[in-house]
């Protein structure tokens, strides 16, 4: 008996290239900025990012996020100061994608 191959789509999940996906169009909109300057004050950023990955129509936001705070804390932790700065407007959103890390001071770099 030959086995049946899955469906496509279960193909397409169960691949580990979900994270090579190219968004279509990445947009900085006015809520983009908002959100930006909001999590860069709230987290004291060295380095924020927010980009609408939706096409324009905010349902989908790329956060990239570099502050000290979150030195010592797990991804977990950092994802959850970034996600509690911005309560409100991930509640509008119909999902994020949130990249995090700490600065590096130079005498780390030397270890």
């Amino acid at each position: 008996m030959l086995a049946r191959r899955p469906a496509l789509g279960l193909l397409r999940l169960a691949a580990p290239r979900w994270r090579r996906v190219r968004w279509l169009s990445s947009e900085v909109t006015e809520a983009s900025q908002a959100m930006r300057a909001k999590v860069a004050a709230a987290l004291e950023a060295t380095s924020a990012e927010v980009n609408d990955v939706s096409g324009g129509c905010g349902s989908f936001y790329k956060i990239d996020v570099e502050s000290p705070k979150f030195r010592g804390l797990t991804i977990v932790k950092q994802h959850r100061l970034v996600t509690d700065a911005l309560k409100d407007e991930i509640a509008q959103a119909h999902g994020v994608t949130i990249t995090t890390k700490a600065p590096t001071t130079t005498s780390e770099r030397k270890e």
